[in-house]
């Protein structure tokens, strides 16, 4: 299922019809409506995951998305910390970042090593991202799902802006 989230300017797009595999786009910088909404999105994905014993391969296209603002950044920062709670070491997701600016990819990157407990690499294009999320499953011994020959390595056209900016 596709799950659209509107919010101050910003979308972001939520799909789980892969499942285990997981998939974002984000249009935009996110704002403090979206990311709420989004990380209780995340927050479902995650007791799924937990309920089926399964380790998610989670892509995050960033492709078009912006900078937040300081306070956006730490509440995202707080949302993360309370998801990453909630899932089972054994059960950690591996997430793979889409990030075009091999600049900007280059410190993620670092930052990552840095960080140590989370699998997370950022690669530059929905292919290679949608690749290493096949390996991860294939790795854990995960069955790949029935309809990953169709994932998608064309980023979709940014939705349409909505009024109401908590809107599901």
């Amino acid at each position: 299922m596709e799950t659209t989230y509107y919010g101050q300017g910003d979308v972001v797009v939520c799909e789980d019809r892969h499942y285990p595999i997981l998939v974002n786009t984000y249009y935009g910088a996110a704002s403090p409506s979206s990311a709420r909404q989004y990380f209780r999105w995340l927050h479902e994905q995650a007791e799924r995951g937990v309920k089926d014993g399964l380790s998610l391969a989670f892509v995050s296209d960033g492709g078009l998305a912006g900078v937040p603002d300081a306070d956006t950044r730490r509440l995202i920062a707080e949302l993360a910390t309370e998801l990453n709670a909630k899932i089972p070491p054994q059960l950690r997701w591996y997430t793979v970042i889409v990030v075009e600016n091999r600049l900007v990819r280059g410190v993620l990157n670092t930052l990552s090593w840095l960080q140590g407990e989370l699998q997370m690499d950022y690669v530059d294009s929905r292919a290679e991202a949608f690749t290493r999320a096949r390996a991860h499953l294939v790795k854990r011994g995960i069955a790949l799902p029935a309809t990953v020959d169709s994932l998608n390595n064309t980023r979709p056209p940014r939705p349409a802006a909505r009024a109401n900016a908590e809107r599901r």
